[in-house]
Formats: structure tokens, C-alpha cells, sequence
């Protein structure tokens, strides 16, 4: 690819839960790869190697957890806005729900921009009952 690269590697298990996993895991692979916008995670590429593990590739990110101790209020305010502008153009544009945003699906890129991520429970329109009673124990493991 000849750009520095951050690769999320996503393993599967075999039992029933996997299965949800599996389908988490594709859902955002799919999503990374077709959304496009500044403040979404830019897809590179993706390997899947069927039930043991996909590996998701994107421009080079570190956790925004990771870096949250070294901001300024100013630049978290910067960060929060951009966030909710991303978050519109899903809503708006998109007609698309994250329904899982949280530290973890939030990323900053080379630039220190704000990238969020982590589409596993993304949905075309509102999420429906069903769906969030379904992805609960993914959404929030114990």
C-alpha cells in the first residue's frame, strides 16, 4: 500500500455467538468500505479468512482513548463537533443509524482529526426493537 496502515483484526470463535460476530464484523467492514467522508475511518482494504478472522485495513488511527489525557478542551470541542457532524451526514445523508457510538469507535488519524469507526451495529434507519434486543450481548458484553 506504500502509506502507514492500521489493521483491526477481528477472530471468530465457533460457537453460537460468533455467529452474531461474524455478521457484526462483516456490517462493518461493508460499511468502512462504502462510506466515505472526512470524518469516517478511510477503508483501505480487507481480508477475510472465512470463520477464523477478518482483518479490517484502514488509514493509519490510533483510539482517541489513547490520546484523550494529551488534548485541550478546545480541541475536544473541535473533535466533539466534527464527530456530530459525521454523525449527520450518516443520519441525513446516508439514512444511516451507528447505534453503538463510544470511545472505542472513536479514532484519530495522522492529521488529528477525529475519525469515527466501528459500524458493527449500523443500520439503514432507526434500529428496530428486535435488532437491539438481538446485538445486546455484542453491544455491551458483561
Amino acid at each position: 500500500l506504500g502509506q502507514p496502515v492500521t489493521v483491526f483484526c477481528h477472530r471468530s470463535g465457533l460457537h453460537a455467538i460468533a455467529r452474531g460476530r461474524r455478521e457484526a464484523v462483516a456490517r462493518n467492514v461493508r460499511m468502512t468500505r462504502t462510506l466515505r467522508h472526512p470524518g469516517i475511518l478511510k477503508y483501505l482494504s480487507h481480508q477475510d479468512e472465512g470463520s477464523e478472522a477478518t482483518y479490517l485495513i484502514t488509514e493509519q488511527a490510533v483510539r482517541l482513548e489513547s490520546r484523550l489525557a494529551e488534548l485541550d478542551v478546545l480541541e475536544i470541542s473541535v473533535g466533539i463537533y466534527k464527530l456530530l457532524k459525521s454523525l449527520d451526514f450518516l443520519h441525513t445523508k446516508c439514512g444511516i443509524s451507528h447505534n453503538h457510538v463510544r470511545l472505542e469507535s472513536l479514532f484519530v488519524g495522522l492529521d488529528g482529526g477525529w475519525r469515527l469507526g466501528g459500524f458493527e451495529f449500523a443500520t439503514a434507519g432507526p434500529p428496530t426493537a428486535d435488532f437491539l434486543a438481538a446485538t445486546r450481548a455484542l453491544r455491551d458484553p458483561a
